[in-house]
């Protein structure tokens, strides 16, 4: 599951797609595009769950 570093929650694009119900490559093109934050700890890509709930507020904003 998630990984705490310093009081952050991160998640894997792996663990984030399994909580999203999407595809790994989905979580990278939306980080390929901008539209989500991330950043490589070591050899991982890691999201901070504050992106994830940036990422979602914006989604729900559009649709709306």
């Amino acid at each position: 599951m998630a990984t705490e570093i310093r009081g952050e929650t991160y998640y894997t694009v792996t663990e984030l797609a399994e909580v999203l119900s999407i595809t790994p490559q989905t979580v990278r093109k939306y980080i390929k595009e901008g539209r989500l934050d991330s950043q490589r700890i070591g050899r991982p890509l890691l999201i901070k769950e504050r992106a994830v709930k940036e990422f979602l507020g914006e989604t729900v904003k559009k649709a709306s």
